[in-house]
């Protein structure tokens, strides 16, 4: 076997046993148990010191040290410190504030880690701020309001539930009826539907009579309640149900596809991912298929690529529908910034869009 070579920061001993995406130039991978990040070229930037650990965002990550949770930089500083039992992630920060708990509590902290808002709420009984303002659950109350970035009660603790703030409006609950309010608290769109989505591209899915429809920020019904099932727009496009089949319709309501479809979902980059008699294949934003539905499972694209499965095996497609990277790999990662990760048995590597193999396994 010829000698790997030697060189600061690379790690050629061993291969990895998990391989993340790429963010901000930078992935986590595991060696022996612990992560710790590379770069492009196969270097070790940040040691693998870490039980978890996440994906950079604005040059920030979660990581866990010992039994604590905390936040480290791209060089691997510690800016917040590794003293708290959990983190909520996806993204870390929002608005300027990460939500921690400790010993059963949740609170905020900024990204220099001082603590903005003690930690005093139960799990689950807070959102993520969004417009300035996140939505809190009152023990004292037994109800939901909303705060601001000091903690301060913005928004009276009235409502059964609450969600963030999507579109300037968050939708909340009473008496098992939902509605929607604006920062100032007051609402836009009354307590008179038995189930909603937040909104997204201007509009919101709604139940009334057992039917989904859509509304607009100011409650007018602009897609009639004719569904029996519907998902949130996204790039203008969502899909609904009749007869238990999905269908896809636009901003207007027109229905682009027939109700053929065994699922819902999203579309990505111009597609979607659906399923129909039993196999996955992929849509336009037309309604065209354009793929063949040969898949067991596939994910949507990104950066031009899809995630597919076959027999077992993962590989990507293109845009055009064509086996661009063969389904050959046990286990893999989407692309991000032009690399994917990829996995042989339990071992990990990296490839470009050509398949060609970038970081090796050795």
């Amino acid at each position: 076997m010829p000698a790997h070579r030697k060189k600061k920061g690379y790690y050629s001993g061993k291969m990895y046993e998990y391989a993340a995406s790429f963010h901000e130039g930078l992935a986590a991978v595991m060696k022996d148990g612990f992560y710790g990040f590379i770069d492009k070229k196969g270097e070790v930037i940040i040691p693998f010191a870490y039980g978890v650990a996440g994906e950079f965002f604005d040059g920030l990550t979660y990581a866990s040290k010992g039994n604590g949770m905390g936040v480290i930089d791209k060089t691997g500083n510690t800016v917040v410190p590794f003293i708290y039992d959990s983190v909520s992630t996806a993204p870390l920060f929002s608005e300027g504030l990460a939500r921690f708990s400790m010993r059963g509590k949740y609170g905020f902290v900024n990204k220099i880690g001082d603590v903005v808002i003690p930690f005093i709420y139960e799990h689950g009984q807070c959102g993520r701020f969004s417009e300035g303002i996140a939505w809190a659950y009152s023990e004292k109350y037994n109800k939901c309001g909303y705060i601001n970035k000091t903690g301060e009660i913005v928004i009276p603790f009235i409502y059964d539930a609450a969600n963030d703030f999507h579109d300037g409006l968050a939708l909340v609950w009473k008496n098992d009826k939902a509605g929607y309010i604006d920062n100032t608290g007051e609402l836009v769109v009354p307590l008179i539907y038995d189930g909603a989505l937040d909104f997204s591209d201007g509009l919101a899915s709604v139940i009334k009579d057992d039917k989904y429809g859509y509304i607009d920020t100011t409650g007018n019904a602009i897609i009639p309640f004719i569904y029996e099932g519907g998902w949130r727009f996204k790039d203008g496009l969502a899909f609904v149900s009749r007869s238990g089949k999905w269908s896809v319709i636009d901003i207007i309501g027109n229905e682009l596809t027939s109700f053929i479809y065994g699922r819902d979902g999203l579309f990505y980059e111009g597609f979607a991912s659906v399923i129909k008699e039993g196999k996955w294949g992929f849509i336009d934003q037309t309604g065209k298929e354009i793929t063949p539905f040969i898949y067991d499972y596939a994910l949507g694209f990104q950066e031009g690529c899809a995630v597919v499965r076959r027999d077992s095996k993962y590989g990507f497609i293109d845009v055009m529908g064509y086996e661009v990277i063969p389904l050959l790999y046990s286990n893999v990662n989407e692309f991000r910034e032009g690399l994917a990760a990829v996995g042989i048995g339990s071992k990990w590597k990296y490839i470009d869009k050509g398949g060609k193999t970038v970081i090796p396994l050795i």
